[in-house]
């Protein structure tokens, strides 16, 4: 069995869509790195957006609790500079 510390250091080093690929079956550990990636980047959008902190950790959070209790993959835009979904 793989270490827990070693485990996290391979997750760590995948890229963004084999953590997502992984994630969609239900990996928790690809999940939290993923959350631990991207976290303030969410959070100053979020930030941005609602311009009030409390709120803006309140939406990230809600976004993490979504995403991981109804899992579904999307097209991600690797063009864009936060990887964010293409609009159509």
């Amino acid at each position: 069995m793989v270490q827990p510390a070693v485990r996290k250091a391979n997750l760590a080093a995948l890229d963004d869509a084999e953590l997502v690929r992984r994630a969609l079956d239900r990996d928790a550990d690809a999940f939290a790195t993923i959350m631990q990636r991207h976290n303030q980047r969410l959070y100053r959008i979020a930030r941005s957006v609602l311009r009030n902190s409390a709120d803006a950790e309140d939406a990230v959070q809600e976004a993490y609790v979504a995403a991981f209790s109804h899992p579904h993959p999307i097209a991600v835009n690797h063009r864009s500079p936060a990887g964010l979904p293409a609009s159509s």
